[in-house]
């Protein structure tokens, strides 16, 4: 069993992550709901036949052709704000805010969402627990332990080997700790 509470808490980790991500795999959801409700079918085809008037437009000089693709991208312009219009209907609202407000919800699909608890059943100490309190005074009280545990184990092999001598406590526990802290004596240097 490792005795580093860093390899512990990662190997924890890792168990744990991997677990989840094993139990709730991300599942991408194509959302089907159509977020522009007054796109009608002959709207979309305007638009397709606009790119393509545009992209023909681009690729030659003919100016009628330039303003034959103006005069269509106008009048799709048009068509566009007129079915917004229907579809929306602030002007024949009678409170013009209260209907902006429910078309922006509406838009950005503001929904308020529901919090759904979910149940988690541990064994503490031999006895089921569901209790969300119980089990984070649990895992608290491990997480809390395992340092104190493990100094005393480490603690307990040093002083199996020399009880009465300081020295080699301080020699098994600082041999590399200050390795790369150079100290300078201010006397030794010259001021300029």
């Amino acid at each position: 069993m490792e005795e580093d509470v860093n390899i512990i808490y990662n190997n924890f980790v890792t168990t744990y992550i991997r677990i989840f991500y094993a139990s709730f795999p991300l599942v991408k959801i194509k959302n089907s709901q159509n977020l522009k409700p007054w796109l009608t079918k002959g709207i979309k085809i305007s638009c397709l036949n606009k790119r393509w008037l545009y992209l023909n437009y681009r690729n030659s000089n003919n100016p009628t052709l330039k303003k034959h693709c103006k005069r269509y991208c106008q009048t799709l312009s048009e068509v566009i704000t007129a079915a917004k219009r229907l579809h929306y209907h602030i002007s024949q609202s009678d409170n013009k805010q209260k209907t902006t407000w429910n078309i922006i919800k509406t838009i950005t699909s503001n929904k308020k969402t529901s919090h759904t608890s979910i149940s988690i059943n541990i064994n503490i100490n031999d006895k089921s627990s569901t209790s969300p309190i119980d089990i984070a005074n649990a895992f608290n009280a491990y997480f809390t332990s395992v340092a104190d545990n493990l100094l005393i184990k480490n603690f307990s092999k040093i002083e199996s080997t020399n009880n009465n001598d300081p020295m080699t406590y301080l020699w098994h526990n600082f041999k590399h700790c200050h390795s790369q802290i150079k100290l300078n004596n201010k006397w030794d240097q010259k001021d300029n």
